[in-house]
Order: C-alpha cells, then sequence, then structure tokens
C-alpha cells in the first residue's frame, strides 16, 4: 500500500473497546459534535478521535468474517458511525456502520477498505481531510 492508504489501530490506555486511527502522516481520525458531518484529521489524540471498535453486529461484517476476512465497523464517541453515505463520500453523522475489511501493509499497519473495494487514505496534513481512493497499491 502506499503511504496515505495506511493506518495504526492502537488500543486507548484505560478505556477497553476503544481504540484510535492513526494515519502514517502520525495524524488521527476524528469526529466533531457540530462540525461538519466529514471525518477529519488533527495532530493531536483527544477524545473525539477515539473509536469503539466493533466487530460482527452487521450481517455484511458476519459475511466476510465467515470468508476468512478480518472486518470492523468504527463508532464515534458520538454514538454515529465512520461510513459511506449513499452519494459516496465519506461521513461520521451514520446510523450504523459501514464494514472496513482490514488488510495487512506489515509493521502493524492495515489499510481499511470498504465494501465498494475503494480505500481510507488521509491528505497530507495540512489538509486535514480524508479521502477514499480507488485501490490500495501493494
Amino acid at each position: 500500500c502506499l503511504d496515505w492508504e495506511k493506518f495504526r489501530i492502537q488500543a486507548v490506555a484505560g478505556e477497553p473497546g476503544w481504540v484510535t486511527l492513526q494515519s502514517f502522516h502520525g495524524t488521527f481520525v476524528g469526529a466533531r459534535a457540530g462540525g461538519s458531518a466529514a471525518p477529519y484529521l488533527m495532530p493531536h489524540c483527544q477524545a473525539w478521535e477515539h473509536w469503539r471498535l466493533c466487530f460482527g453486529s452487521l450481517p455484511a461484517l458476519d459475511a466476510l468474517a465467515q470468508a476468512g476476512q478480518p472486518s470492523i465497523t468504527l463508532q464515534s464517541q458520538l454514538g454515529t458511525f465512520l461510513g459511506i453515505r449513499q452519494d459516496g463520500n465519506l461521513s461520521v453523522c451514520l446510523n450504523t456502520g459501514t464494514p472496513f475489511t482490514l488488510s495487512d501493509c506489515g509493521d502493524g499497519w492495515v489499510a481499511l477498505r470498504v465494501p465498494d473495494g475503494r480505500y481510507l487514505g488521509a491528505n497530507n496534513p495540512r489538509d486535514k481531510g480524508l479521502k477514499l481512493v480507488d485501490h490500495c497499491l501493494d
């Protein structure tokens, strides 16, 4: 995978079930109350950059797990989920999660693939945003 397609999922100390999603650039994926529906990237890691790691609650997750593909959904501190809206854009204001299939990129890094085959990608630190890319280059 290319660097901007790599993320590290790390447990939050003292918060069982909660993780951070750190980009290769060192920024953290977050969701803010009252903010834009789009996820953002920040250079720090505070409560809004913590995500509940969810396994197997959706039929799509169960099917992927049975196929041997580890998949997750990510729930924000707001109780909403990171995923794809009907228009194909990323959002943190969804009531149900989009399953992300994890691909091992080595050295503790993973790529997150959405059901339509695109991958989560981090813009450069100045842009502070996430994007979906058509493929993860190995």
